[in-house]
């Protein structure tokens, strides 16, 4: 495996939770995917889960090497399958911008504590053969 970049982000759960207190839904919209936005509808707690994966989005745009030229929050999703770990999924946006890339040639891994999130996205070239 080769690494093509690394990208790593902490965030504060408290900012998140302030930012959707005082700009509400419309802020969650325009970060978060739908999906996101429903997964954590499903939380008691919700912040920590936004919080991550602002992180995430953030680390994405550092380990493409571009931060988010030509692209937004939005076009990154980060999805999880039962017992699977986090993965991305991307936009059509981001796909017609970047079309070599693919959710598949990222790793990501999130952790949180009460207070931050963080997260680490390693983007490792295709394989060549």
């Amino acid at each position: 495996m080769i690494v093509a970049g690394h990208g790593v982000d902490v965030m504060e759960v408290e900012r998140i939770r302030r930012a959707a207190e005082r700009f509400g839904e419309r802020f969650l919209r325009r970060v978060f995917a739908p999906a996101e936005i429903a997964q954590a509808g499903r939380l008691g707690n919700p912040w920590q889960f936004y919080a991550s994966r602002f992180a995430a989005k953030e680390a994405f745009s550092k380990a493409v090497g571009t931060g988010f030229a030509g692209f937004g929050l939005r076009d990154v999703a980060v999805v999880r399958n039962a017992g699977g770990p986090p993965r991305f999924e991307f936009s059509e946006k981001l796909s017609r911008k970047f079309p070599g890339l693919n959710p598949g040639h990222f790793l990501l891994s999130l952790s949180h504590v009460r207070a931050v999130a963080v997260a680490s996205v390693i983007r490792v070239a295709p394989n060549q053969g």
